[in-house]
This record gives structure tokens, sequence and C-alpha cells, in this order.
């Protein structure tokens, strides 16, 4: 499966689940160990022609970072999947659903309780203090 992200968090999760031999491109922002890539662009300016000739089977977009435009102008192109990348539930989403789309399920699941585990702690040990005014 050749795979092209245009997120940092979602190359990030890939990688979580050791799946980085998926990756055909990144974007500019992705982190150091995705170098030898190419590089797409950045989430607001994607270069359509070199993911074009990359051909992947998918491209990977986050609502937050890219641009609605830029989203339809690759689906008249390509198979793109559109996460939402927002919270730790939204990081627990993305990572089953690209743990399905890999084949990497099982590493999701154990990723996924890691994540959940965290939150409870987290809960337990903060629940009774006021919410940021963010």
């Amino acid at each position: 499966m050749k795979i092209v992200s245009l997120s940092s968090s979602l190359t990030e999760i890939l990688s979580a689940l050791g799946a980085e031999d998926c990756l055909a491109g990144a974007s500019d922002l992705c982190e150091p160990a995705t170098q030898e890539l190419p590089r797409i662009g950045s989430p607001k300016s994607v270069r359509f022609d070199l993911i074009d000739s990359l051909a992947p089977d998918w491209v990977l977009a986050d609502s937050q970072d890219n641009r609605p435009e830029e989203i339809v102008r690759l689906r008249e192109r390509h198979k793109v999947r559109l996460f939402e990348v927002k919270g730790p539930e939204g990081v627990c989403d993305a990572l089953a659903e690209l743990g399905r789309l890999v084949g990497k399920r099982e590493e999701a699941k154990k990723l996924i309780g890691e994540i959940e585990v965290q939150i409870r702690q987290n809960r337990e040990a903060f629940g009774g203090r006021p919410q940021s005014s963010r």
C-alpha cells in the first residue's frame, strides 16, 4: 500500500503503528525520521503534481490542517481519507482507522489501550480542577 500523508500527526500515527513502509510521501512539516520520503509541500500548499506522480493508494488529510479546496481537488484524482484529529479521542479514532487501513489492528488496539489508561490516570489526578477558559 502506498500512502501520502498531508498531516504530520497522521504520519506520526503511522510511525507509531510500525507502518512507515506504507508511506510514499509526506508533508514538509513531518519529522526527520521521514526525511528520505518525497516532500509534497505543506498542509496549506500541496504539490499536486508530485502526489500524482507518486500514484498513492490513499492520501491522508486532517480537517484541522488542510484547506477544503485542496481536499476537493485531491478527491478528483485520488482516494482521500479526511480525519479530524482533535484531542485524545480524535487520536484514538485515527489510530483505529489507520490500523485497519494498513493491517495493524492489534498494534492500534494496544496503543489505544495505553492512551485510555493515561486519560483515566489524568482524570483521576486532575479531575477536580477547573478547566482552562481557553
